[in-house]
């Protein structure tokens, strides 16, 4: 998120349509709604899922709320 390639790699992924997608450094729930909308809007198939990284301190403290925030996750 937030990077100049970011919603190029969406459009590709939705594309591309794989079972999973491996994000690094997910930080918040509020993260993994993003990601989850923007593969939604560019069209990714139902059955792909989001994989987040849990890589920070504060995403640690915060492992509950990621783990919890779509049924995309897995």
């Amino acid at each position: 998120i937030g990077t100049q390639w970011h919603d190029a790699d969406i459009a590709a992924i939705a594309q591309a349509g794989p079972d999973a997608v491996v994000v690094p450094k997910v930080g918040s729930a509020d993260e993994v709604h993003q990601l989850v909308a923007a593969l939604e809007r560019a069209g990714a198939p139902d059955h792909t899922t989001l994989w987040a990284m849990i890589e920070t301190p504060v995403a640690i403290l915060d492992a509950l709320a990621i783990a919890r925030a779509s049924e995309r996750l897995t």
